[in-house]
This record gives structure tokens, C-alpha cells and sequence, in this order.
């Protein structure tokens, strides 16, 4: 007997997923502690932090692609990025994919970490 995961239940899976995803990236990550609002994750490495809202892809059967939420204006005006969890452990940051082998999101990553603004903390 298969068991069907809801889809809130699916978020929480996709939002650890990427959480475990960042840390690989040796990120130090915080998430949200409540069930709302701009920011799940925030992913902080050398005095840097990037703000992520976590997005899950599903499957558009009618357009045979992924999809997932866009962010709000909210979001956007205060640099938010939009990282979206893929089946297989893939991931995207703004667009770029990333598997275990592959590198976009990595170097999109390496990137966002270049620009972010500096805490004050390095």
C-alpha cells in the first residue's frame, strides 16, 4: 500500500532538502520558525548572508515541464532569491540547475555569496 504525502507535508520535505543542500555548500543555514512570511532560509558564510524563499517543482502535466511558485514584489524588493527543489536532488537558484554533479546553482551560489552585503560580522 502507497502512501500519498500532502502538500504541505511535501513543502516541509522540499524546504529540508534544500536546507541539507545548502549545508553541503557549507553554508551556515537558519530557517523560519513560523509557517509564514518572505524568507524560509537564511544562509550565511563569511560575513555574507543570502535570504531564500523555498520553492517545490512540480510536474505541469499539460505543458510536459516543472513549475513552481514566482515570488511576490515583496520578495523581490528586498533580494530575496528563489531556490527551487527539484525530484533528485536538484535544485535551482533564479534558474540555474544543480545535481550532485553538476555546478550552475553552485556557481550561481558562489555568485550570490560574492555580491551579498557584508553583516559586519568578517
Amino acid at each position: 500500500m502507497g502512501s500519498t504525502v500532502n502538500r504541505s507535508r511535501s513543502g516541509d520535505i522540499a524546504e529540508l532538502q534544500a536546507v541539507a543542500w545548502l549545508l553541503d555548500q557549507e553554508y551556515e543555514v537558519f530557517r523560519n520558525v513560523g509557517c509564514t512570511g518572505p524568507i524560509d532560509v537564511v544562509a550565511y558564510k563569511d560575513g555574507k548572508i543570502i535570504l531564500f524563499d523555498i520553492k517545490k517543482a512540480t510536474m505541469d502535466d499539460a505543458r510536459g515541464s516543472f513549475r513552481a511558485s514566482r515570488l511576490t514584489e515583496e520578495q523581490i524588493k528586498g533580494d530575496i532569491k528563489r531556490l527551487i527543489v527539484f525530484p533528485g536532488y536538484m535544485f535551482a537558484i533564479d534558474g540555474g540547475i544543480d545535481g550532485g554533479s553538476g555546478c550552475s546553482s553552485s556557481a550561481y551560489l558562489a555568485e550570490l555569496h560574492e555580491g551579498a552585503q557584508k553583516t559586519g560580522h568578517g
